[in-house]
């Protein structure tokens, strides 16, 4: 969603006028900040659920696609932003011409998609968290398949509603200033411009939270009204998968919270950009706007610090995946000093010690070969495999 005061005025009124260099160099530090703790934790997030087989459940696939939209914002909208407060004028853009043009449109439109990719997602695992609480036992209900249609239909939904975009955003040129800006204006009536922005609102933020906010208060309900079942009667997988599903639950909400607090602001104030403020604003961006844009954007590099502070297997997950590992000589090297400490000391057991060390060395290359299987298969496929060799 972009916040433009030239909408309703036309041209920027007095783009000259410089913003305060404290405030430009207060911004511009705590968007660089933001910047770097996005793009690390959100490549963080992708990577741990991409690489690690234990936390592919259709939660983290929807969290995966969060943190991919999280990052392609951060990574557009930021930069711009830091641009923008370096030059001292709002929406200044460096690029003219027809290729300025056509990034002028996309860069907004590709943000604001991101942003409703978001909450679309949110909603999709709000409905995923759903059955896993209600319906404990039942699996299969999200399959792999429709969950690729899903996440693809999310993206589809969030560009449709944008595209308005590339007919609002164009490049105009400032008389006093000369200064080339990209500016969100509707050329031909204002009033669309409203209309459009309460209709994307409306479907894009106050009608995800509303589905939202039944859905969770639905799962709390029977949350509150089951407990836990404890009796020797009871499955201690259905406890373990009852236990797992509310500290997801915990993690989604938390996330879910983070997202309303960081762009709620960021809607009201457009309401009353849009239907209450008539008065002119100058192109340079006064102090409540930074702040809120601010917090709005800050909710990208929030989301993984959700992630990694609420799930354990997403700690895991991380420290396996940056844990130092030492190095290790060449395989070849290794094998050959092996194989010599092997044949050297064999030549100095007796028989029935030589007879004992070819068994175990057998046994642990086949547990070797079958550490991938389950416990009780391995044995069984261990045991089997020396039985014919024996005979």
């Amino acid at each position: 969603m972009d916040l433009d005061e030239s909408n309703r005025t036309g041209l920027c009124l007095n783009n000259s006028n410089p913003l305060e260099m404290h405030y430009i160099a207060v911004q511009t530090v705590v968007y660089s900040i933001l910047l770097a703790f996005s793009v690390l934790g959100n490549l963080l997030v992708i990577i741990v659920v991409s690489k690690t087989t234990e936390i592919k459940a259709t939660v983290n696939y929807f969290i995966l696609n969060m943190a991919v939209s999280d990052l392609l914002f951060t990574m557009i909208a930021v930069p711009r932003t830091i641009g923008e407060l370096l030059s001292k004028i709002s929406k200044t853009w460096y690029l003219t011409g027809l290729l300025g043009n056509i990034t002028c449109k996309l860069c907004y439109f590709t943000q604001d998609v991101c942003t409703a990719v978001s909450i679309l997602t949110l909603v999709a695992i709000a409905v995923d968290r759903y059955y896993a609480v209600v319906y404990p036992m039942r699996t299969g209900v999200i399959t792999s398949t429709f969950r690729k249609i899903l996440v693809t239909c999310i993206w589809l939904i969030a560009m449709v509603f944008h595209v308005p975009y590339f007919l609002a955003f164009r490049l105009q040129t400032d008389p006093v200033s000369k200064v080339t800006i990209c500016i969100y204006h509707w050329k031909y009536n204002v009033s669309s411009g409203k209309a459009y922005f309460a209709l994307s609102s409306g479907f894009l933020f106050i009608l995800p939270l509303l589905v939202m906010s039944a859905i969770y208060t639905i799962i709390l309900i029977s949350i509150r009204s089951r407990k836990i079942p404890g009796n020797a009667n009871s499955s201690s997988l259905r406890r373990h998968k009852i236990k797992r599903n509310r500290k997801v639950l915990t993690m989604v909400l938390a996330v879910l919270f983070a997202f309303l607090v960081c762009w709620l602001p960021m809607n009201i104030y457009g309401y009353l950009l849009f239907f209450q403020w008539y008065m002119p604003t100058p192109c340079t961006q006064p102090l409540e706007k930074l702040v809120i844009l601010c917090i709005a954007y800050s909710n990208a590099a929030v989301n993984p610090f959700i992630y990694f502070a609420l799930s354990e297997n997403y700690r895991h997950a991380a420290l396996h995946l940056m844990r130092f590992r030492k190095r290790r000589p060449s395989r070849h090297l290794e094998n050959t000093i092996t194989t010599r400490n092997s044949s050297f000391a064999t030549q100095l057991m007796p028989k029935n010690s030589k007879r004992a060390l070819k068994d175990n060395t057998e046994l642990t290359e086949l547990s070797k070969r079958y550490k991938n299987r389950p416990d009780s298969a391995r044995c069984c496929l261990v045991e089997k495999s020396l039985n014919s060799t024996s005979n």
